[in-house]
């Protein structure tokens, strides 16, 4: 009876373990005017062998920040892409589109929206923007936010500095 119990348990920590490994944040995407959280189990078995050199890794020290890369509306592929999306594959889950971080810094700055607009968007949340801009130590016209989305919720935000988009 004892082995069996000790069997069952041993099960149930492995599953507990695979579960907290497939919900651990990976990926911190950029995607135009937002960033977009990627779970290591959003992504499918084989995909990563898709992401650019250096890039198809997944760590356990916390998510890694890239670039997504976005099509045109002139290219071929764009209304696939765009019904993908609208189904739930967002471009940051195509491994093929991930692109370094720094390559996107022009795009990231031209996207953060002025921290008094945050402030217009929840104003009960003002304590709480004033000890993230003083945990910063930055000035406030310093910073920016863009939203930062993992399924549909969008109720977040990711602040980053204006002079180089370096996340907080």
């Amino acid at each position: 009876d004892m082995a069996l119990i000790a069997v069952l348990q041993l099960g149930m920590l492995g599953f507990g373990l695979w579960q907290l490994a497939q919900a651990r944040p990976v990926v911190l995407g950029f995607e135009g005017d937002r960033v977009r959280l990627v779970q290591a189990g959003d992504l499918g078995t084989g995909q990563l062998d898709q992401a650019p050199p250096g890039l198809g890794q997944l760590g356990y020290s916390g998510p890694r920040w890239l670039g997504v890369q976005l099509l045109a509306n002139t290219d071929p592929q764009y209304a696939k892409s765009v019904q993908q999306a609208m189904l739930g594959l967002h471009p940051v889950l195509r491994p093929e589109r991930w692109r370094p971080y720094a390559s996107q810094q022009a795009q990231v700055q031209q996207a953060l929206q002025p921290l008094a607009a945050l402030r217009a968007l929840h104003p009960g949340a003002g304590a709480t923007i004033d000890q993230a801009i003083a945990a910063s130590g930055a000035a406030e016209a310093e910073l920016g936010f863009v939203p930062l989305m993992h399924g549909d919720d969008s109720d977040w935000v990711v602040l980053l500095r204006r002079s180089d988009a370096t996340p907080l």
